[in-house]
């Protein structure tokens, strides 16, 4: 099995509290921080237990504004050959969804590569002091899956990351000579 790069929702991050007290010298720090870089409270609704402070994707954002999002965002990443096929797939299931726990159990099917509940999120180390680090552990959904090899065989990442680095930097007539590939 190998490793892909992904672009994916965050439906869930959470930090364990002792972490947090010695990376960030308090779990308040630790929630300002994460409410300010990776999880702004109008998004995510927080909760905390005696372990863990948890950030989860408030439902009601998931299920008004996931299907323009994705259409907007499949439309850019999804644009070619057989690919753009299985966007169109994607959104036709999900206008048959009526909640947030639709949506996810639609993920939780893995019946797309290019829409599916990932498990193998790695985690985010927020720096802390004296070296020390806190974890962010984070779940979503899988939105764009690529290896290697298909990477190297269709280009579509590299395209698509083309295009984002030239709409940022549109304002230089040398952005529209950025190109993004594997070398060596």
């Amino acid at each position: 099995m190998g490793r892909y790069l992904v672009i994916g929702l965050a439906t869930r991050i959470a930090f364990n509290k002792k972490e947090a007290e010695t990376a960030l010298e308090s779990v308040e720090k630790a929630k300002n921080h994460v409410t300010e870089k990776y999880a702004p409270l109008g998004v995510y609704d927080m909760t905390e237990e005696e372990d863990y402070v948890t950030f989860k994707l408030k439902d009601n954002l998931l299920e008004a504004e996931l299907k323009d999002f994705l259409r907007d965002f499949y439309s850019d990443r999804l644009s070619f050959g057989s690919q753009s096929k299985e966007g169109e797939s994607i959104l036709s299931a999900l206008e048959k969804t009526q909640t947030a726990d639709d949506i996810l159990s639609l993920a939780n099917e893995k019946s797309w590569e290019h829409f599916q509940f990932d498990p193998y999120w790695d985690y985010n180390y927020v720096e802390g002091k004296w070296d020390e680090y806190m974890k962010l552990y984070i779940e979503g959904i899988d939105l764009s899956v690529d290896g290697k090899i298909m990477m190297e065989c269709t280009n579509g990442l590299f395209e698509y990351f083309a295009f984002l680095l030239r709409e940022k930097y549109k304002n230089h007539l040398l952005s529209k000579t950025l190109h993004v590939t594997i070398s060596g």
